[in-house]
């Protein structure tokens, strides 16, 4: 089974959400290509298109290969609500990175330690809102 990476960011000319494939030029910068003009050759990056959208480094991430109860594909940096049914309570935290477990993981706001991981087990997850917009949803 094949999966596609994905990845976002918001673009440095508009402020606007952009999604596609991901390159990051010698400098540094990130640029967002529309996935639809995008092609590997093997060899070769072909770009049969003049879109390529420079973004904001900070707000560049990858799609986590996983949908909310909305059918929303779950973004890094993606604030969720979800229910932990063994404690049977709800959770508000931040999709990142797990570098320790090399996998997408749940933070809270300031931790470097991941509060979940085990994505089976997670109940009507639900985005809420990113860390570049909406600050104010997580405590």
């Amino acid at each position: 089974m094949k999966r596609e990476i994905l990845f976002r960011g918001k673009r440095v000319d508009t402020g606007e959400w952009v999604e596609g494939n991901l390159i990051t030029a010698r400098n540094g910068a990130k640029y967002i290509i529309p996935s639809e003009v995008f092609e590997p050759d093997g060899h070769h990056l072909i770009i049969d298109s003049d879109e390529a959208w420079r973004v904001n480094t900070e707000t560049a991430g990858q799609c986590i290969g996983i949908s909310d109860k909305h059918g929303i594909e779950i973004f890094e940096d993606d604030i969720v609500k979800y229910f932990e049914p063994h404690s049977k309570t709800w959770h508000t935290r931040i999709v990142r990175w797990d570098w320790r477990f090399a996998g997408f993981g749940l933070f809270d706001k300031e931790s470097e330690w991941c509060k979940e991981s085990d994505w089976l087990k997670i109940k009507d997850i639900e985005v809420i809102g990113n860390i570049h917009d909406n600050k104010e949803l997580i405590k």
